[in-house]
């Protein structure tokens, strides 16, 4: 909503963040409370002891998504920045996770979007691990529309946290 991206501009503190934050809820009612399930879900998913799992990017794409409709594991070949890869190798391979969502199980606002830009068929998000670590590798603009899709026509019938 184009007036709440101008209130957001105009935060310059804590307490004009607090003041935002409680507004922008309040005008979604019931949708806080479902987003809330689906953080709940992505800490305990997702964290670890230095970040909560609502904030790696498998817990975002839980809240902004929802669980995926098919999940497969594989192996990506990558660059090899540090030499990990073996002697004189510039490759490794490492584990990926990668979410499918079907097309009819999107939310319509985000359906909607991703027609506009011409996306087409199921959306597949690609996370790469790295030790402990799990990053989103393939799927930015996918993730960037879903959020997008909430603030621009936020859906309380979703029932999946």
């Amino acid at each position: 909503m184009p007036e709440e991206r101008r209130e957001a501009r105009r935060i310059r503190d804590l307490g004009d963040l607090e003041a935002f934050v409680e507004d922008f809820w309040a005008r979604r009612g019931e949708i806080e409370s479902f987003m809330s399930k689906r953080v709940v879900a992505a800490d305990r998913l997702y964290g670890d002891e230095e970040t909560r799992g609502a904030l790696t990017d498998r817990g975002g794409a839980l809240i902004l998504l929802g669980p995926p409709d098919r999940m497969r594991v594989a192996q990506i070949t990558v660059p090899d920045r540090f030499g990990r890869g073996g002697r004189g190798s510039r490759t490794r391979r490492l584990p990926s996770e990668h979410w499918i969502y079907e097309r009819e199980s999107l939310r319509p606002a985000l359906e909607t979007l991703l027609r506009e830009r011409g996306v087409e068929g199921d959306v597949e998000l690609v996370f790469l691990r790295e030790g402990d670590r799990t990053r989103l590798v393939e799927g930015r603009e996918i993730m960037a529309l879903a959020a997008r899709s909430w603030i621009e026509e936020p859906d309380p019938s979703d029932t999946d946290p």
